[in-house]
């Protein structure tokens, strides 16, 4: 964990790490209230405790991640290599998931509580 200390050159200065062992993290990082949450390269979605670091919760997804993970509206949005786009709860519930048809996504999502616009 970075953090910004103060003065007339303001630097980014470790305060906090935790080993992870051999868990193979692989995507971007999606925060939501206080749990950070990323991808592995086989087929998980972790979230870390910010305070401690340590991991609180694993789910297993039914392809690897190709895109995101992304918080909108206090939700987690990602899109799978199975071609599924995914929506999550910070629970870790799946509250929704389509098939993605149109190929691959691009760039990040673009959202309010009640719209997302997505660019393929």
């Amino acid at each position: 964990q970075l953090q910004l200390t103060d003065g007339a050159q303001p630097t980014l200065e470790a305060v906090r790490s935790a080993p992870i062992g051999a868990m193979p993290l692989s995507t971007r990082i999606a925060v939501t209230g206080n749990h950070a949450w990323i991808g592995t390269n086989d087929r998980r979605l972790a979230s870390f405790e910010l305070s401690t670091l340590e991991i609180s919760r694993e789910i297993t997804l039914s392809a690897n991640i190709a895109w995101g993970p992304y918080t909108i509206a206090n939700q987690l949005l990602m899109a799978t290599s199975d071609n599924q786009l995914v929506c999550l709860t910070t629970d870790g519930e799946v509250k929704w998931k389509i098939p993605l048809h149109d190929g691959e996504l691009a760039g990040p999502p673009l959202g309010t509580d009640r719209t997302v616009l997505l660019s393929l």
